[in-house]
């Protein structure tokens, strides 16, 4: 696995040795959870992802039992909020959104484009 790392431990891109690749963008309306064992922290989501999966197909089947919280990032005055897209080898994508309505996934033509949004 390999990964861009940046504001002291917000893990950017990463892509597996399957060829899965998750992506982070800004995106205010994010809402996690409180912090609770077991949770997966917004900084490394797309991290956890590219380790326990290899495709988007594997992702998106196990979605809704992945656990995350908020956490701070030092020096930064907001604790920052993202949506993640995912991509395979084969071409399948994924956007992930987590709102106050659940996990919200968008994939095939809905999933071509991700851009931050305040």
């Amino acid at each position: 696995m390999a990964g861009i790392f940046s504001y002291g431990g917000l893990v950017h891109d990463v892509v597996n040795s399957e060829g899965m690749r998750a992506s982070v963008l800004y995106y205010g309306p994010m809402t996690m959870g409180e912090r609770a064992q077991g949770s997966v922290s917004r900084l490394t989501y797309g991290e956890y992802l590219a380790t326990n999966f290899a495709n988007v197909k594997e992702v998106l089947a196990n979605i809704e039992q992945i656990k995350s919280t908020l956490v701070e990032l030092p020096g930064l005055p907001i604790s920052p909020k993202f949506h993640w897209t995912v991509t395979d080898k084969s071409g399948d994508r994924a956007i992930i959104e987590l709102d106050p309505e659940g996990v919200k996934v968008y994939t095939g033509e809905e999933a071509q484009v991700m851009t931050n949004l305040a």
